[in-house]
């Protein structure tokens, strides 16, 4: 089922096992504070995201890092289980 909302979105990425960036962030979901979003859902479902530090080289030469954001597999079992308990508005389980 298409979501919503911009965390529905995110949440039913993360439980497909994508990996997201904060372009990610901007382009599939409209949010430049995807950190913020995810922080919700790690608040509200009890879980964290694998962050990863990708470094690069600007083409002027600067450095600079964004974060990937990944879901552990044992941590989306969970968040579905919460999910099937809480509500069956969205089918959440298509997503894994």
């Amino acid at each position: 089922m298409k979501p919503k909302t911009q965390k529905e979105a995110i949440l039913q990425a993360l439980l497909a096992g994508e990996t997201l960036t904060t372009l990610h962030g901007v382009s599939d979901f409209g949010t430049v504070k995807l950190n913020t979003r995810l922080g919700e859902h790690e608040k509200k479902y009890g879980f964290y995201c694998q962050r990863e530090q990708v470094q690069f080289k600007t083409r002027f030469g600067t450095h600079g890092y964004y974060l990937k954001y990944k879901m552990k597999v044992s941590d989306r079992k969970k968040v579905l289980a919460l999910l099937k308990k809480e509500s069956k508005k969205y089918d959440y389980a298509k997503a894994a």
